[in-house]
């Protein structure tokens, strides 16, 4: 019984017609023929040095940080008010120093930087590789005794 219902089912659906499948929608109208939206026109200013080398950035960029350096150290040259009061002679336990070598440690370090600078400055000067490479090679030998100090 179940295989004669099973087999009139399967010719009653063969011999129903396929239902017809929706149509696309028609595409909207076009729109008129419009003139695309034009944006301001803008030019793109070149780097100022943008044909020097990269050690020449470098030593300009390095050049600058040294200077806000030289400022911040040119602050700590001189004593604060909490340093008078701290490091007074009478009052202190230390010998009211502290604050004398920390300005003497200052401008040492201002001193060093100033004598980097100017080889930053011959760097950032043009002139020929070779005497750029032999200043770097200075630099770098800066570089390294402050680090022994």
């Amino acid at each position: 019984m179940l295989r004669q219902d099973a087999k009139a089912y399967a010719k009653a659906q063969a011999d129903k017609k396929p239902e017809a499948k929706p149509t696309k929608p028609a595409p909207p109208p076009a729109a008129p023929a419009q003139k695309p939206m034009e944006l301001p026109k803008y030019q793109v200013k070149a780097r100022p040095f943008a044909k020097e080398s990269p050690a020449t950035f470098d030593a300009r960029k390095q050049r600058k940080a040294n200077d806000k350096q030289i400022a911040r150290e040119e602050q700590a040259t001189h004593a604060t008010d909490e340093d008078k009061l701290l490091n007074n002679k009478k009052t202190s336990i230390m010998g009211g120093l502290t604050a004398q070598a920390r300005a003497d440690d200052a401008r040492v370090r201002i001193q060093q930087l100033e004598v980097k600078n100017e080889v930053l400055g011959t760097i950032v000067d043009p002139k020929a590789d070779k005497e750029n490479k032999e200043l770097l090679d200075e630099l770098n030998d800066l570089e390294v005794a402050k680090h022994y100090q």
